[in-house]
């Protein structure tokens, strides 16, 4: 058997990520995703996700290892990133509306439960993209201005053994 992790996203927006066991192909597929497993890491999801105007992003209730964790006032269901080690969880936080939504990307260290580091709020949509050792690459897009590669610094990894 081999240790893999798993994310996995259902219909109604819950981004599962746990350690499985995969077996060796024997011409079986692979057990499903159970979340009451006891060697599940972290179970996040975006709950009653609903857009804000026709054809928006959906923004709605992050539960974080089926407990509330407070955004302001929510974050986007498809813009959950877990990093590599599962210790944290990016996503889109939508800020403010007027005329069009205005986001910041939070990162949060999920085993403490806390918002560890968030990007200014620009007009537009800013999305998580990939997590580096000390930072965040995420794009912030907006219908005048186009596609931004930007970068949000994170403590090294030895701080966050730490926390």
């Amino acid at each position: 058997m081999v240790a893999a992790t798993r994310h996995a996203r259902n219909l109604a927006g819950s981004l599962r990520c746990a350690s499985v066991q995969e077996r060796a192909p024997r011409g079986k597929t692979q057990e499903p995703y159970d979340p009451d497993v006891s060697n599940r890491r972290h179970d996040a999801f975006v709950k009653d996700p609903h857009e804000l105007r026709m054809g928006s992003p959906q923004y709605g209730e992050l539960i974080l290892d089926g407990q509330t964790f407070q955004t302001k006032p929510s974050l986007e269901w498809e813009s959950l990133l877990w990093s590599d080690d599962e210790r944290l969880l990016a996503g889109q936080e939508l800020v403010a509306w007027e005329n069009g939504p205005q986001t910041r990307v939070v990162v949060i260290a999920v085993d403490i439960r806390e918002l560890l580091a968030a990007s200014e709020a620009h007009k537009g949509l800013c999305n998580p993209v990939q997590f580096e050792p000390d930072g965040l690459i995420y794009r912030h897009w907006h219908h005048q201005d186009g596609e931004t590669e930007l970068r949000l610094d994170l403590p090294p990894p030895e701080v966050l053994d730490v926390l």
